[in-house]
């Protein structure tokens, strides 16, 4: 009895460790340029975000020998004295060891290309901009929630070592997954009763529809169907929401719908949604300005 009291009080410390070290990981992306803005731009600094983007993944869509080869990848990829090269063959080694169930769906005809422009990387700025690809091609239900709070500065962080590129070109936000996003901060009891049933199928064809404009109207008009009366404000109901949803019908460009997004957003009831997007909420809408071409506030 004493030598199990003493393991289960030896595993859960273990696992305590795990969990604190994991959010620790997670969220030092928030200090990390600031705290060496000396070294950026340094495969050292990628390599530390490449180890942030590893740590989010839930170990169920990694292969069964990454655990094995997982901490010494780590210390190579986090070593002071990494090298560009050294790093992109880090990068395609992970790439590798991703579950194809974790991807989103146009990730597999996007591959190859990937891959050879990671060999081909000669530079901080071009690995950075890589990153950002494959991190964006990984679907959110494969990372653990606490991604989703951490990401904003994750982003901002790798984006910083690409150097003066305009965001709006090195943005790797598709509308799909800020529309998934907006859907996934509503509570399902502000959703209609049918939306459970349909969520999942809705989500993959969000997925697949890349930049097809209409395809995505239909599914952005369908989304906004599917959020009940009392979740929306009231002059939403009674005088925007009827215009809106003909702009949609008449939208003509991915950046005419990301304008549609915010105003959608704007609509919705902070008592609809839930808690954390309050704290992520600022980061999203900077996302879609730079996807719709816009500045200023929308609410």
């Amino acid at each position: 009895m004493q030598i199990y009291e003493y393991s289960a009080k030896v595993i859960g410390m273990i696992r305590k460790s795990i969990i604190l070290g994991m959010v620790a990981v997670l969220f030092s992306c928030q200090s990390a340029h600031r705290r060496e803005g000396g070294h950026a731009g340094s495969p050292h600094e990628l390599g530390k975000y490449i180890v942030q983007f590893e740590n989010s993944l839930l170990p169920q869509f990694l292969s069964d020998r990454w655990s094995e080869r997982r901490l010494a990848w780590i210390d190579d990829a986090r070593a002071r004295g990494v090298g560009v090269g050294t790093l992109a063959r880090l990068l395609l080694e992970f790439e590798t060891e991703i579950s194809p169930s974790a991807f989103r769906a146009q990730w597999h005809s996007h591959r190859n290309g990937w891959c050879a422009q990671v060999k081909a990387a000669s530079s901080v700025s071009e690995l950075a901009r890589l990153v950002l690809e494959l991190e964006s091609s990984v679907g959110f239900n494969a990372q653990f929630s606490s991604w989703r709070g951490a990401r904003e500065e994750w982003l901002a962080g790798v984006r910083s070592l690409i150097g003066n590129t305009p965001m709006a070109e090195i943005s790797t936000d598709s509308f799909g997954q800020l529309l998934i996003e907006l859907e996934s901060s509503i509570y399902y009891i502000a959703q209609t009763p049918q939306w459970r049933l349909r969520r999942s199928s809705w989500i993959t064809d969000v997925q697949g529809s890349g930049n097809d404009v209409v395809r995505l109207k239909f599914l952005l008009l369908e989304f906004e169907q599917e959020i009940i009366v009392s979740a929306q404000s009231p002059q939403w109901l009674h005088t925007a929401r009827h215009v809106w949803i003909q702009r949609v019908r008449g939208a003509g460009s991915v950046a005419e719908l990301a304008v549609l997004l915010l105003e959608v957003e704007a609509s919705i009831l902070y008592s609809a949604q839930v808690p954390n997007w309050r704290n992520v909420r600022s980061g999203w809408i900077s996302r879609v300005r730079i996807l719709a071409g816009i500045d200023g506030d929308m609410r």
